[in-house]
């Protein structure tokens, strides 16, 4: 939310006629926290599941994060970008604002990470 609504937020209020109007996001914010919560729980469980014991946490956090980012971001940005009429400066945005987010979550999920000990 930093990146939106501090780094973004001039870009944001120059093309406000492609968005909502702010009753109909404050409305509908639910369907976002839902996605936040889901997002979470799947990236953990993601993680979890390709697991190496042997390499290292932050590296292999960081690694995770990065190849997670150009899923997401990588893939969402370059199927949306023909189909909307954003600038293109918001995909530029968009990509490495979130970039930079999910390497930083992928080193905190690799730091914090504790696998099941059988």
């Amino acid at each position: 939310m930093f990146f939106h609504g501090f780094c973004m937020k001039k870009l944001y209020a120059e093309n406000m006629q492609l968005f909502r109007p702010m009753d109909q996001w404050i409305a509908l914010r639910w369907w976002a926290y839902l996605g936040y919560l889901a997002f979470g729980a799947l990236f953990t469980c993601i993680y979890g599941k390709g697991y190496d014991p042997s390499r290292g946490k932050a590296g292999q956090g960081i690694r995770y994060g990065i190849l997670l980012g150009l899923l997401y971001w990588g893939a969402n940005l370059l199927i949306s970008a023909p189909y909307l009429l954003f600038p293109k400066r918001f995909f530029i945005d968009w990509f490495a604002i979130g970039m930079a987010e999910f390497v930083v979550l992928g080193f905190i999920v690799g730091m914090l990470y504790k696998p099941k000990t059988v």
